[in-house]
């Protein structure tokens, strides 16, 4: 089995006023991840997720 694509895509998730964290940081308004889909060349397609601490659409661009 041979990986035939990988694409990451950056997803931006407001959180719900009644869902959001206060810290020494401030207010968390959303939420920022990847999603990532690697397709073979036999026809299966997997998909994965991280949550980066920081940078995250810096980290996606770099993808």
């Amino acid at each position: 089995m041979k990986i035939k694509s990988v694409e990451a895509s950056w997803v931006h998730i407001p959180i719900p006023p009644e869902r959001q964290h206060t810290s020494d940081f401030g207010r968390t308004l959303s939420f920022d991840g990847t999603v990532v889909r690697i397709d073979t060349e036999c026809g299966i397609t997997g998909w994965g997720e991280a949550k980066a601490q920081v940078g995250g659409m810096a980290q996606n661009q770099a993808l």
